[in-house]
């Protein structure tokens, strides 16, 4: 199963091994390539968190996942930046 970005890499894994899947879960994802536009804005994305880092990123992005009335409730706020963040660690 891929959701969002990961349904890319599923998709793409598939196509290069379908002898190794007996299905596909794709979710919240798309099944066409990104726009140049896009492709460029994830770069960028990309390289500002290579020279700035994670919590930086984070300020920026996580926002972004909100309906503005759920930043009403820090704490959900909060919880969800540190669960990311601790991404970092986890993967090294």
């Amino acid at each position: 199963a891929g959701l969002s970005m990961g349904g890319y890499i599923a998709l793409r894994l598939m196509e290069k091994t379908q002898d190794r899947f007996s299905g596909l879960i794709l979710m919240d994802t798309r099944t066409v390539s990104d726009s140049n536009e896009t492709k460029i804005r994830r770069a960028n994305l990309i390289s500002g968190l290579k020279k700035d880092g994670l919590d930086t990123f984070l300020k920026g992005f996580v926002p972004n996942t909100f309906a503005p009335n759920s930043l009403e409730n820090p704490e959900i706020y909060k919880l969800v930046f540190q669960e990311i963040a601790r991404t970092q660690t986890v993967l090294g």
